[in-house]
């Protein structure tokens, strides 16, 4: 039995790591295409000519990693947390973070580097969360979860300030936040024991409010990675409020703790823009 158990583990192993790879090989593509098709700040991707191939290869990217991610869950034969079809969403979210910072950023090697190894790193990281996640142990679950909860956060701050550093209109920025802002709070959620219609429209309400802060927050002097600061902060409070209510009562100490970290971060960022 345990044999088997060890085999099953080095199989789950092999599988994640297929994902890792084609993330790499990925990424090193999309850096190579940004430094050669050059993507601009501020033109709508696919519409605009600037860097059309760099985008297009980026979505079918997206659309192979997330299929093959969620194929692999379909494969597997042992009792994993959370059965729904959402192995998809961590590497596709950190794909699109690349592609974003690549699009920012494509004319420096370095960040290329950087990147890839970043890409890397939140991969394997949300891999070893989400095995133990999967563990009986309680501290293991437990510590399984404080990482889970980092990555997403990580993930947000990342993907917000580049959608913002992009400066597009409301029209375009705005819809962007609400489709990843609803996915990573949905992400966020993962093995909260609660109908997964619920948790979804939970996930679409912090979608929504997120973009309505994006419409606002254009009319802002921000620069990009200050304006995807101000949206990482509440995205922190209303995923932090939702969380706290799905695994316990809200109380008091909850909108305390969130509120005040959050109107702290929010005075400095406020301050940082207007000054």
């Amino acid at each position: 039995m345990r044999e088997k158990l060890m085999l099953l583990r080095n199989i789950r192993v092999l599988r994640h790591a297929l994902v890792w790879g084609m993330a790499t090989l990925i990424t090193v593509i999309l850096g190579i295409l940004a430094r050669r098709d050059g993507p601009r700040i501020g033109e709508v991707p696919l519409l605009s000519p600037y860097g059309r191939l760099y985008w297009l290869v980026a979505l079918v990217s997206l659309v192979l990693v997330g299929g093959v991610a969620q194929w692999q869950q379909r494969q597997r034969d042992e009792h994993e947390l959370g059965e729904e079809p959402v192995a998809w969403i961590a590497p596709v979210l950190t794909i699109l973070a690349a592609t974003l910072v690549l699009a920012a950023y494509a004319e420096s090697i370095r960040a290329l580097v950087v990147v890839v190894l970043g890409v890397v790193f939140l991969l394997i990281w949300h891999t070893l969360t989400h095995l133990l996640l999967a563990v009986e142990n309680l501290q293991q679950r437990l510590l399984g979860q404080l990482g889970h909860t980092l990555f997403v956060h990580l993930l947000a701050l990342i993907l917000l300030a580049m959608i913002y550093v992009q400066k597009l209109r409301s029209l375009y920025s705005a819809v962007a936040i609400v489709v990843v802002t609803s996915m990573l709070s949905f992400l966020a959620m993962q093995g909260v024991s609660h109908p997964r219609e619920r948790r979804l429209l939970y996930a679409i309400l912090t979608g929504l409010i997120l973009g309505e802060t994006t419409w606002a927050l254009n009319y802002w002097r921000a620069t990009g990675w200050l304006g995807g600061a101000v949206l990482f902060v509440c995205f922190y409070f209303i995923t932090g409020l939702i969380l706290a209510h799905l695994e316990r009562a809200l109380q008091v100490r909850d909108v305390v703790e969130y509120g005040g970290v959050a109107l702290l971060a929010f005075g400095i960022l406020t301050w940082a823009i207007l000054r």
